[in-house]
């Protein structure tokens, strides 16, 4: 029960992410770069402030920003055919 709060709550941290990006559409490429290291350093923290180990927290982290970014990759070549 413990993991599905943390992976919905690095859910809510890469849609705000996304939410971010899409504001600053201007931005250089190495701003953008970090600012997805800075939300990804948070969606770890939350992970290890639920009492998972580093390496948990580590995987549980790659893994569910893997599974967000493929889900949106698969839905916008979806959405681009149906249009």
């Amino acid at each position: 029960m413990k993991g599905l709060v943390v992976i919905s709550l690095q859910n809510i941290i890469y849609s705000s992410f996304l939410v971010v990006e899409m504001l600053s559409q201007q931005d250089r490429l190495y701003a953008k770069t970090l600012l997805f290291i800075v939300f990804l350093y948070l969606a770890f923290f939350i992970a290890g402030a639920y009492g998972y180990t580093t390496k948990k927290a580590l995987k549980m982290t790659m893994g569910s920003v893997t599974i967000f970014f493929l889900f949106q990759q698969i839905c916008h070549w979806v959405f681009t055919f149906i249009s």
